[in-house]
C-alpha cells in the first residue's frame, strides 16, 4: 500500500467501526443478546473458519497438528474476549453508542 491507499483504509476502518452497531437502533424488536449472537455466530465462528478453509492448505492437517493444550490455551483466551465483546455490546445498548465507545476506547488506552 501507498500512502493514498493507507489513509482510505484508515478512513474505511474508522467508518465502519464507528457505524458497526447502527443495526441494532433499526432492529427495535430483537434483544440485544440475540443481536449480538447473530453476529458471534458468524463473525466469530463461521467466517473465521471458512477463510481459513479456503486459504490454507491441508487445513484440518495443520489445525490437527497443534497440540491440545495449545488449542485449550487458545479457547480459553477467546472466551475471554468473547465475554468483553458482549459487555461490550451490553454497554451500548445500556449507555448508548457514542458514550460508551468515548469511556471503553480510553479505558482501553490507557490500559
Amino acid at each position: 500500500f501507498g500512502i493514498v491507499e493507507g489513509i482510505m483504509a484508515a478512513f474505511l476502518a474508522g467508518g465502519l467501526n464507528g457505524s458497526f452497531a447502527f443495526p441494532m437502533k433499526k432492529m427495535e424488536k430483537w434483544q440485544w443478546e440475540n443481536i449480538w449472537l447473530i453476529w458471534a455466530l458468524w463473525a466469530l465462528v463461521a467466517f473465521p473458519f471458512l477463510i481459513a478453509y479456503i486459504t490454507v492448505e491441508d487445513f484440518w492437517q495443520v489445525f490437527s497438528a497443534v497440540e491440545p493444550l495449545i488449542i485449550w490455551r487458545t479457547f480459553l483466551l477467546g472466551a475471554g474476549w468473547g465475554l468483553g465483546a458482549i459487555t461490550f455490546g451490553f454497554g451500548i445498548y445500556m449507555v448508548g453508542l457514542s458514550l460508551c465507545f468515548s469511556i471503553i476506547i480510553g479505558i482501553t488506552a490507557v490500559a
